[in-house]
């Protein structure tokens, strides 16, 4: 996914980031410079502020239900964290429940020609329910926060996956950001690309 400039020593420190949070069991303002006095009279001072940065700008996001995720797709991690460019690599990683009644929203047809899909999967005894906070861009740097609350079951096991599509634009990472804590910075330099051949990005 091809991503906007961004300054290299801030991607390399997500890459770091998500590098580190990730070998576990998984996710100043420079001071005004006075001007110079004139020859004669000292000139007064200045009364325009400094320009600020740039905020962060928040992005549309859409979420989705009723799939299941695959047992082919990475079945012995407990954590997953996923950048899906294409429909082929979503059907790898995620099936369609379909049930009598059902009413979940799901991805519509032709979704990936202008989305990519960001994702992230909890495994085990424990039912997980999410709900997004917001997604920003920061850059070339998208943050997707989100609440994660998993309700604990004595046997059964389960794959509970969020699923959050965003409009393809210049990005060049994901952070993830469960709970108010980083967990995860998936780093790929043709983000945004449709028809990358490498469209499922999970930074372990």
């Amino acid at each position: 996914m091809e991503i906007g400039a961004i300054r290299p020593a801030r991607l390399a420190a997500l890459a770091a980031l998500g590098l580190a949070l990730s070998g576990g069991a998984g996710c100043a303002r420079p001071a005004e410079e006075s001007a110079p006095p004139a020859a004669a009279t000292p000139a007064p001072a200045s009364t325009q502020p400094s320009a600020a940065p740039a905020a962060t700008s928040p992005l549309a996001f859409d979420t989705y239900g009723g799939y299941f995720v695959s047992n082919k797709f990475e079945p012995a991690s407990e954590v997953s964290f996923v950048v899906i460019q294409d429909q082929q690599a979503f059907d790898k990683v995620f099936g369609a429940a379909f049930v009598m009644r059902d009413k979940s929203h799901r991805l519509p047809a032709g979704a990936f020609d202008t989305k990519i899909v960001l994702a992230a999967i909890h495994r085990g005894k424990a039912l997980w329910e999410y709900a997004v906070q917001d997604v920003r861009a920061d850059g070339g740097v998208v943050t997707l926060r989100y609440t994660a609350t998993p309700k604990p079951s004595d046997s059964a096991q389960y794959a509970c996956p969020l699923i959050v599509s965003i409009e393809r634009g210049p990005y060049t990472a994901v952070q993830f950001v469960e709970n108010e804590k980083p967990v995860r910075v998936v780093v790929n330099p043709q983000f945004g690309r449709p028809g990358d051949s490498s469209t499922i990005r999970n930074s372990q």
